[in-house]
Protein backbone atom coordinates (compact mmCIF):
# COMPACT_ATOMS: atom_id res chain seq x y z
CA UNK A 1 0.00 0.00 0.00
CA UNK A 2 1.41 3.49 -1.11
CA UNK A 3 1.78 6.67 1.48
CA UNK A 4 -0.92 8.21 -0.22
CA UNK A 5 -3.26 5.31 0.26
CA UNK A 6 -2.47 4.88 3.21
CA UNK A 7 -3.48 8.98 4.14
CA UNK A 8 -6.30 9.10 2.16
CA UNK A 9 -9.43 9.64 4.14
CA UNK A 10 -11.93 6.56 3.75
CA UNK A 11 -15.12 5.77 5.53
CA UNK A 12 -14.55 2.24 6.13
CA UNK A 13 -12.06 -0.73 5.64
CA UNK A 14 -12.41 -4.43 5.28
CA UNK A 15 -11.69 -5.81 8.68
CA UNK A 16 -12.30 -9.31 10.37
CA UNK A 17 -13.22 -9.03 13.88
CA UNK A 18 -11.63 -12.04 16.40
CA UNK A 19 -13.11 -12.52 19.09
CA UNK A 20 -11.12 -15.08 21.92
CA UNK A 21 -13.90 -17.49 21.32
CA UNK A 22 -12.69 -18.04 17.61
CA UNK A 23 -9.26 -19.07 18.77
CA UNK A 24 -8.08 -22.24 19.58
CA UNK A 25 -6.33 -22.87 22.57
CA UNK A 26 -2.60 -22.57 21.13
CA UNK A 27 -3.11 -18.90 20.07
CA UNK A 28 -4.98 -18.08 23.48
CA UNK A 29 -1.46 -19.09 25.36
CA UNK A 30 0.59 -16.93 22.90
CA UNK A 31 -1.16 -13.71 23.15
CA UNK A 32 -1.61 -14.41 26.99
CA UNK A 33 1.29 -14.21 27.24
CA UNK A 34 1.47 -11.25 25.13
CA UNK A 35 -0.66 -9.61 27.87
CA UNK A 36 -4.39 -9.62 25.16
CA UNK A 37 -6.19 -13.26 25.83
CA UNK A 38 -10.02 -13.06 26.88
CA UNK A 39 -10.33 -9.62 26.61
CA UNK A 40 -7.43 -8.49 28.31
CA UNK A 41 -5.88 -5.38 26.94
CA UNK A 42 -1.90 -5.26 25.79
CA UNK A 43 -0.40 -2.77 28.16
CA UNK A 44 1.44 -0.99 25.97
CA UNK A 45 0.09 1.31 23.42
CA UNK A 46 1.83 3.65 20.81
CA UNK A 47 0.27 6.51 18.89
CA UNK A 48 1.67 6.69 15.09
CA UNK A 49 2.04 10.20 13.53
CA UNK A 50 1.85 10.98 9.79
CA UNK A 51 4.79 10.76 8.48
CA UNK A 52 7.22 12.61 7.06
CA UNK A 53 7.99 12.14 3.39
CA UNK A 54 9.38 15.08 1.09
CA UNK A 55 7.10 13.04 -1.78
CA UNK A 56 3.57 14.38 -0.11
CA UNK A 57 2.26 17.79 0.65
CA UNK A 58 -0.15 16.16 3.43
CA UNK A 59 3.36 14.85 5.05
CA UNK A 60 3.92 16.17 8.11
CA UNK A 61 6.90 18.75 7.99
CA UNK A 62 10.36 17.67 8.93
CA UNK A 63 10.98 19.99 11.19
CA UNK A 64 7.62 19.49 13.30
CA UNK A 65 8.49 16.43 13.28
CA UNK A 66 12.14 16.71 14.99
CA UNK A 67 10.57 18.91 17.54
CA UNK A 68 7.58 16.66 18.15
CA UNK A 69 10.39 13.72 18.36
CA UNK A 70 12.29 15.76 21.10
CA UNK A 71 9.05 16.46 23.09
CA UNK A 72 8.44 13.32 23.66
CA UNK A 73 11.42 12.47 24.97
CA UNK A 74 11.05 14.82 27.42
CA UNK A 75 7.24 12.88 28.73
CA UNK A 76 8.12 10.66 31.46
CA UNK A 77 6.64 7.38 30.43
CA UNK A 78 6.88 7.65 27.12
CA UNK A 79 9.36 5.57 24.84
CA UNK A 80 9.97 7.69 21.55
CA UNK A 81 10.01 5.38 18.38
CA UNK A 82 11.82 7.05 15.55
CA UNK A 83 12.93 5.37 12.31
CA UNK A 84 13.98 6.29 8.74
CA UNK A 85 12.38 4.46 5.96
CA UNK A 86 14.25 5.88 3.03
CA UNK A 87 14.68 2.44 1.54
CA UNK A 88 10.92 2.52 1.43
CA UNK A 89 10.75 6.23 -0.12
CA UNK A 90 13.48 9.19 -0.20
CA UNK A 91 13.38 11.11 2.51
CA UNK A 92 10.72 9.51 4.84
CA UNK A 93 10.87 9.16 8.51
CA UNK A 94 7.86 7.58 11.34
CA UNK A 95 7.42 9.16 14.37
CA UNK A 96 5.71 7.10 17.13
CA UNK A 97 5.21 7.38 20.65
CA UNK A 98 4.86 3.96 23.07
CA UNK A 99 2.61 4.54 26.31
CA UNK A 100 1.34 2.44 29.49
CA UNK A 101 -0.39 4.96 31.27
CA UNK A 102 -3.58 6.67 30.20
CA UNK A 103 -3.03 9.79 31.41
CA UNK A 104 0.14 10.21 29.54
CA UNK A 105 -1.90 9.53 26.24
CA UNK A 106 -2.98 13.28 26.77
CA UNK A 107 0.12 14.49 27.21
CA UNK A 108 0.90 13.05 24.20
CA UNK A 109 -1.68 14.37 22.08
CA UNK A 110 -1.26 17.59 23.60
CA UNK A 111 1.80 18.01 22.36
CA UNK A 112 1.22 17.03 18.71
CA UNK A 113 -1.72 19.30 19.02
CA UNK A 114 0.82 22.29 19.84
CA UNK A 115 2.98 20.99 17.29
CA UNK A 116 0.32 20.53 14.66
CA UNK A 117 1.29 16.84 14.06
CA UNK A 118 -1.63 14.65 12.77
CA UNK A 119 -2.19 11.39 14.69
CA UNK A 120 -2.28 8.64 11.64
CA UNK A 121 -3.39 5.50 14.02
CA UNK A 122 -3.34 4.61 17.53
CA UNK A 123 -2.83 0.79 18.44
CA UNK A 124 -1.89 -2.14 21.11
CA UNK A 125 1.43 -3.37 20.79
CA UNK A 126 3.45 -6.14 22.24
CA UNK A 127 6.10 -6.31 25.17
CA UNK A 128 8.46 -7.99 22.29
CA UNK A 129 7.56 -4.82 20.08
CA UNK A 130 8.54 -2.74 23.28
CA UNK A 131 11.58 -4.05 24.17
CA UNK A 132 12.93 -4.14 20.52
CA UNK A 133 12.49 -0.20 20.80
CA UNK A 134 13.76 0.00 24.05
CA UNK A 135 17.25 -2.16 22.60
CA UNK A 136 16.96 0.06 19.42
CA UNK A 137 16.13 -3.06 17.11
CA UNK A 138 13.68 -1.49 15.19
CA UNK A 139 14.72 -1.22 11.17
CA UNK A 140 15.98 2.48 10.64
CA UNK A 141 15.53 3.01 14.58
CA UNK A 142 17.34 6.43 15.36
CA UNK A 143 17.27 6.49 18.69
CA UNK A 144 16.99 3.96 21.56
CA UNK A 145 15.91 4.31 25.52
CA UNK A 146 18.52 2.07 27.26
CA UNK A 147 21.94 2.97 26.22
CA UNK A 148 21.13 0.63 23.37
CA UNK A 149 22.05 1.09 19.42
CA UNK A 150 23.16 4.47 19.45
CA UNK A 151 25.53 4.31 22.42
CA UNK A 152 29.24 4.97 22.03
CA UNK A 153 32.33 5.91 23.40
CA UNK A 154 35.15 8.35 22.42
CA UNK A 155 38.39 9.35 22.79
CA UNK A 156 39.88 11.98 20.31
CA UNK A 157 38.82 11.64 16.99
CA UNK A 158 38.25 7.66 17.31
CA UNK A 159 35.26 6.37 18.25
CA UNK A 160 33.18 3.28 19.21
CA UNK A 161 29.50 1.84 18.95
CA UNK A 162 27.79 -0.45 21.04
CA UNK A 163 27.06 -2.26 17.93
CA UNK A 164 31.01 -2.58 17.25
CA UNK A 165 31.02 -3.85 20.94
CA UNK A 166 28.67 -6.54 19.48
CA UNK A 167 30.13 -7.32 16.50
CA UNK A 168 33.79 -7.86 18.49
CA UNK A 169 32.20 -9.99 20.76
CA UNK A 170 29.72 -12.08 19.41
CA UNK A 171 31.78 -15.04 19.70
CA UNK A 172 32.13 -15.00 23.53
CA UNK A 173 29.95 -17.65 25.13
CA UNK A 174 27.02 -16.42 26.85
CA UNK A 175 26.69 -17.13 30.24
CA UNK A 176 24.30 -17.07 33.23
CA UNK A 177 26.43 -14.74 35.65
CA UNK A 178 25.31 -14.76 39.15
CA UNK A 179 24.12 -11.50 41.03
CA UNK A 180 26.54 -11.19 43.55
CA UNK A 181 27.53 -8.54 45.82
CA UNK A 182 30.46 -7.68 43.68
CA UNK A 183 28.66 -6.98 40.65
CA UNK A 184 25.94 -5.17 42.43
CA UNK A 185 28.71 -2.51 43.77
CA UNK A 186 29.51 -1.84 40.02
CA UNK A 187 25.82 -1.30 38.92
CA UNK A 188 25.32 2.81 38.51
CA UNK A 189 22.43 3.99 40.69
CA UNK A 190 19.95 6.11 39.81
CA UNK A 191 18.46 7.39 43.55
CA UNK A 192 15.16 7.54 42.87
CA UNK A 193 15.15 9.03 39.84
CA UNK A 194 11.43 8.68 38.24
CA UNK A 195 13.02 8.70 34.27
CA UNK A 196 15.18 6.03 35.35
CA UNK A 197 12.93 3.68 37.06
CA UNK A 198 10.76 4.25 34.29
CA UNK A 199 13.27 2.63 31.96
CA UNK A 200 13.75 -0.09 34.01
CA UNK A 201 10.40 -1.56 34.39
CA UNK A 202 10.23 -0.91 30.32
CA UNK A 203 13.20 -3.06 29.98
CA UNK A 204 13.56 -7.06 30.16
CA UNK A 205 16.01 -9.28 30.81
CA UNK A 206 15.99 -12.27 28.58
CA UNK A 207 18.93 -14.87 26.58
CA UNK A 208 18.81 -12.17 23.26
CA UNK A 209 20.21 -9.45 25.10
CA UNK A 210 22.59 -10.39 27.68
CA UNK A 211 24.30 -7.44 29.50
CA UNK A 212 28.29 -6.51 29.07
CA UNK A 213 30.70 -7.15 31.58
CA UNK A 214 34.05 -5.67 31.45
CA UNK A 215 36.85 -8.08 33.06
CA UNK A 216 40.19 -8.06 33.47
CA UNK A 217 42.80 -10.76 32.87
CA UNK A 218 41.65 -12.71 35.99
CA UNK A 219 38.04 -12.34 35.18
CA UNK A 220 37.60 -9.71 37.94
CA UNK A 221 34.28 -7.16 37.60
CA UNK A 222 35.83 -4.23 36.41
CA UNK A 223 32.67 -2.07 34.90
CA UNK A 224 29.12 -2.76 33.43
CA UNK A 225 29.25 -1.76 29.69
CA UNK A 226 25.76 -2.27 28.97
CA UNK A 227 22.66 -3.80 30.71
CA UNK A 228 22.70 -1.15 34.08
CA UNK A 229 18.84 -1.07 33.74
CA UNK A 230 18.46 -4.41 32.84
CA UNK A 231 20.07 -6.01 36.27
CA UNK A 232 18.40 -3.61 38.03
CA UNK A 233 14.86 -5.35 36.82
CA UNK A 234 16.95 -8.29 37.35
CA UNK A 235 17.75 -7.49 41.31
CA UNK A 236 13.78 -6.20 41.64
CA UNK A 237 12.51 -9.48 40.44
CA UNK A 238 14.97 -11.56 42.65
CA UNK A 239 16.58 -13.70 39.62
CA UNK A 240 19.94 -15.07 41.21
CA UNK A 241 21.44 -14.88 37.46
CA UNK A 242 21.60 -12.30 34.70
CA UNK A 243 22.24 -13.65 31.13
CA UNK A 244 26.04 -11.97 30.68
CA UNK A 245 28.80 -11.77 28.32
CA UNK A 246 32.02 -11.08 30.25
CA UNK A 247 34.38 -8.94 28.17
CA UNK A 248 38.27 -9.26 28.45
CA UNK A 249 40.80 -7.03 27.31
CA UNK A 250 42.33 -9.55 24.74
CA UNK A 251 38.35 -9.82 23.37
CA UNK A 252 39.15 -5.89 22.02
CA UNK A 253 40.81 -4.67 19.47
CA UNK A 254 43.40 -1.91 19.42
CA UNK A 255 40.75 0.84 18.70
CA UNK A 256 38.39 -0.04 21.87
CA UNK A 257 41.67 -0.61 24.11
CA UNK A 258 42.70 2.85 23.41
CA UNK A 259 39.26 4.70 23.81
CA UNK A 260 38.47 2.90 27.12
CA UNK A 261 42.20 3.70 27.88
CA UNK A 262 43.10 -0.23 28.55
CA UNK A 263 46.44 -2.25 29.32
CA UNK A 264 46.24 -6.02 29.45
CA UNK A 265 47.98 -5.62 32.34
CA UNK A 266 47.02 -2.59 34.04
CA UNK A 267 49.73 -0.93 33.56
CA UNK A 268 50.42 2.59 31.70
CA UNK A 269 54.00 2.84 30.90
CA UNK A 270 55.96 5.89 31.74
CA UNK A 271 55.99 7.22 28.27
CA UNK A 272 52.38 7.14 27.78
CA UNK A 273 51.27 8.17 31.13
CA UNK A 274 51.15 11.85 30.53
CA UNK A 275 49.50 11.89 27.32
CA UNK A 276 46.83 8.68 28.81
CA UNK A 277 46.44 11.45 31.80
CA UNK A 278 46.04 14.57 29.53
CA UNK A 279 43.40 12.82 27.23
CA UNK A 280 41.14 10.97 30.04
CA UNK A 281 41.26 15.44 31.42
CA UNK A 282 40.42 16.58 28.25
CA UNK A 283 37.46 14.57 27.58
CA UNK A 284 36.32 14.90 31.29
CA UNK A 285 36.54 18.80 30.77
CA UNK A 286 35.09 18.98 27.85
CA UNK A 287 32.37 17.18 29.28
CA UNK A 288 31.63 19.54 31.88
CA UNK A 289 32.33 22.89 30.08
CA UNK A 290 29.57 21.84 27.89
CA UNK A 291 27.22 21.27 30.67
CA UNK A 292 28.08 24.36 32.34
CA UNK A 293 27.09 25.76 29.13
CA UNK A 294 24.03 24.19 28.32
CA UNK A 295 22.79 24.93 32.17
CA UNK A 296 23.59 28.70 31.27
CA UNK A 297 21.43 28.72 27.49
CA UNK A 298 18.69 26.06 28.42
CA UNK A 299 18.28 26.10 32.05
CA UNK A 300 18.18 29.71 32.95
CA UNK A 301 21.63 29.24 35.27
CA UNK A 302 19.48 26.40 37.38
CA UNK A 303 21.86 23.84 38.00
CA UNK A 304 19.36 21.64 39.45
CA UNK A 305 17.43 22.07 36.16
CA UNK A 306 19.70 21.68 33.93
CA UNK A 307 21.48 18.27 35.59
CA UNK A 308 18.06 16.85 35.09
CA UNK A 309 17.82 17.76 31.21
CA UNK A 310 21.41 17.05 30.29
CA UNK A 311 21.03 13.99 31.63
CA UNK A 312 17.98 13.64 29.38
CA UNK A 313 19.37 15.23 26.47
CA UNK A 314 22.44 12.40 26.85
CA UNK A 315 20.51 9.35 27.88
CA UNK A 316 22.60 9.47 30.79
CA UNK A 317 21.70 8.14 34.47
CA UNK A 318 21.40 11.36 37.30
CA UNK A 319 25.17 10.35 38.35
CA UNK A 320 26.87 9.86 35.81
CA UNK A 321 25.30 12.76 33.59
CA UNK A 322 28.99 13.25 32.22
CA UNK A 323 29.35 9.75 30.83
CA UNK A 324 32.84 9.42 32.83
CA UNK A 325 31.99 6.33 34.77
CA UNK A 326 33.65 4.10 32.56
CA UNK A 327 36.84 6.44 32.03
CA UNK A 328 36.76 6.79 35.40
CA UNK A 329 36.62 3.12 36.32
CA UNK A 330 39.54 2.58 34.09
CA UNK A 331 41.81 5.64 35.97
CA UNK A 332 41.27 4.12 39.11
CA UNK A 333 43.13 0.56 37.97
CA UNK A 334 46.22 2.43 36.11
CA UNK A 335 49.57 1.96 37.88
CA UNK A 336 51.64 4.78 37.59
CA UNK A 337 55.74 5.94 38.21
CA UNK A 338 54.61 8.48 40.44
CA UNK A 339 58.64 9.43 40.60
CA UNK A 340 58.78 10.82 37.08
CA UNK A 341 55.22 12.43 37.07
CA UNK A 342 55.61 16.36 35.46
CA UNK A 343 53.72 19.48 37.49
CA UNK A 344 51.33 18.87 34.78
CA UNK A 345 50.89 15.12 35.36
CA UNK A 346 50.31 15.84 38.76
CA UNK A 347 47.14 18.27 38.21
CA UNK A 348 45.82 15.79 35.54
CA UNK A 349 45.76 13.01 38.59
CA UNK A 350 44.46 15.43 41.15
CA UNK A 351 41.57 16.55 39.04
CA UNK A 352 40.76 13.01 37.85
CA UNK A 353 40.66 11.81 41.61
CA UNK A 354 38.47 14.94 42.69
CA UNK A 355 35.65 13.84 40.43
CA UNK A 356 36.35 9.75 42.02
CA UNK A 357 33.74 11.12 44.21
CA UNK A 358 31.77 7.53 44.29
CA UNK A 359 34.93 5.62 45.29
CA UNK A 360 35.94 7.08 48.48
CA UNK A 361 38.91 4.65 49.33
CA UNK A 362 40.56 5.14 45.92
CA UNK A 363 40.41 9.03 46.57
CA UNK A 364 41.44 8.17 50.26
CA UNK A 365 44.88 6.45 48.70
CA UNK A 366 45.03 8.98 45.62
CA UNK A 367 45.47 11.68 48.75
CA UNK A 368 47.70 9.62 50.90
CA UNK A 369 50.05 9.73 47.73
CA UNK A 370 49.60 13.18 47.25
CA UNK A 371 50.52 14.21 50.88
CA UNK A 372 53.79 11.69 50.42
CA UNK A 373 54.66 13.68 47.26
CA UNK A 374 53.49 17.20 47.37
CA UNK A 375 52.86 17.92 50.87
CA UNK A 376 49.97 18.96 52.40
CA UNK A 377 50.58 22.31 52.36
CA UNK A 378 49.72 22.12 48.56
CA UNK A 379 46.82 23.16 46.81
CA UNK A 380 46.14 19.73 45.54
CA UNK A 381 45.94 18.22 48.79
CA UNK A 382 43.79 20.63 50.57
CA UNK A 383 40.85 20.55 47.57
CA UNK A 384 41.15 16.58 47.82
CA UNK A 385 40.62 16.10 51.59
CA UNK A 386 37.95 18.83 51.49
CA UNK A 387 36.28 17.32 49.18
CA UNK A 388 36.03 14.04 50.86
CA UNK A 389 35.65 15.47 54.15
CA UNK A 390 32.91 17.43 53.11
CA UNK A 391 31.41 14.00 50.84
CA UNK A 392 31.49 12.17 54.02
CA UNK A 393 30.68 14.35 57.28
CA UNK A 394 29.77 17.50 55.00
CA UNK A 395 32.27 19.16 56.75
CA UNK A 396 35.63 20.55 55.81
CA UNK A 397 39.32 22.01 56.95
CA UNK A 398 40.18 24.73 54.25
CA UNK A 399 36.79 25.66 52.94
CA UNK A 400 37.56 24.87 49.89
CA UNK A 401 34.48 23.26 48.84
CA UNK A 402 31.07 25.24 47.95
CA UNK A 403 28.82 22.16 47.53
CA UNK A 404 28.34 18.53 48.75
CA UNK A 405 29.89 15.84 46.83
Amino acid sequence: MTFKELHTPAKTIPAKLIRPSNLDDKAKKIFNEQGVAEGRGFAYKEIEFVCANPEFPDATDPKLQKQMYAGLKQIPGVIPLFQDQSDYSEGQYSLSAIYKDRDVRGQILKLAKQLGVRVDLERPVTDDYVDRAIRGEHEGQQGVAESGADSAWSSGTDKITLQDILELTKDIKQINLPITDKLKSKMLQWDGNPEEIERINHVKVSNQFPILVMVDDQDQIEWILDGNHRLHKAIQSQAKTIPAKLIRPSNLDDKAKKIFNIKEQGVVEDSEQSSALASMVSQDQDQRNEYAQFVKSQAGGDWTLGAQLYARLKNRPSNDIFGDAARLNQFMKMTFDFDTFTHADWDNYWLLAQHCDDHRDFQKNALSIIKKYQGQDHSHYKYLRDRISVGLTGKQKYGTQNINV
